[in-house]
């Protein structure tokens, strides 16, 4: 009988990276512009091509199909586009140049894009037409509106300047803070108070092996449990890290599905998420 348990519970670690979830969520603020009101943000990290689930360009393509399904206006790519001296550039940017997103595609660098050649992934985003954006930020325009994106680089393999990353943003804006990793923020945020609106981050996994979605043994974070995955409040502001898209390490995932998110933007009193 414990042998069956077992077989069951390593059949699911080995098949839960193949599985996709997509979280939804509603923000609401006073700075969202009148055209930003309703608008749909998609927000992903950690695909690890070449590893896993994303071993090849046609698994890279149904995840881009599947993001384009949800008619984003926006798309912000959180960091760790490919394994880490796997190759996985020549299966990941030929088709994320294919999202969709009128209003645009943003891009952070992740620890291990930096690790795999900081100019492979520059010259990736360059040929996929999609800003990748180091401790700087970006307008995006709809109907009439704008709101900012701000991006720090990776600290783990980088250097992130946060106030480079805000830099002209006023308070009155509606914009978000994008960091490859949720170590950033206790820093950063308070730094920048009242800047931001919005803060998104991935790197953790979720845990990728975890007691049950309860506990994770391992969390690449300074900050333990805090940053496993997950909307959390700080500083005032929704804080989201993200389990990610695809694995590394062991090429398998236990309670801690893989995940991508849409966040509509609702103009109206300041809100938790919801």
């Amino acid at each position: 009988m414990l042998l069956v348990l077992l077989a069951i519970l390593l059949a699911r670690g080995l098949t839960e990276p193949y599985s996709l979830s997509v979280d939804r969520t509603v923000i609401t603020s006073p700075d969202v512009p009148p055209g930003f009101d309703g608008a749909r943000i998609v927000f992903l990290a950690d695909v690890h091509t070449g590893r896993a689930a994303y071993r090849s360009r046609r698994s890279v393509a149904k995840l881009v199909a599947r993001v384009n399904a949800e008619k984003p206006d926006v798309v912000i790519l959180g960091g760790d586009y490919v394994g880490g001296q796997n190759g996985g550039d020549k299966l990941f940017y030929p088709e994320i140049a294919k999202l969709v997103a009128p209003s645009g595609v943003v891009a952070a660098m992740g620890n291990h894009d930096i690790r795999e050649g900081r100019d492979v992934a520059v010259a990736g985003f360059a040929s996929a037409n999609i800003p990748l954006v180091v401790n700087g930020s970006v307008t995006l325009q709809r109907r009439g509106g704008h709101i900012r994106v701000a991006v720090v680089d990776d600290p783990w393999a980088g250097s992130d300047i946060t106030s480079a990353a805000a830099d002209g943003i006023s308070p009155s804006e509606f914009a978000i803070f994008v960091a490859h990793t949720p170590d950033t923020f206790p820093t950063a945020l308070p730094a920048t108070d009242g800047v931001f609106d919005l803060a998104l981050a991935g790197h953790t996994h979720g845990g990728q092996v975890t007691l049950f979605g309860l506990y994770a043994p391992v969390i690449p974070s300074a900050y333990g449990q805090r940053y496993r995955g997950g909307w959390r409040t700080e500083q005032g502001i929704p804080v989201l890290v993200t389990r990610g898209i695809g694995t590394t390490g062991l090429p398998l995932r236990f309670f801690a599905q893989p995940q991508f998110h849409v966040i509509e933007l609702r103009r109206g009193p300041a809100d938790a998420q919801h």
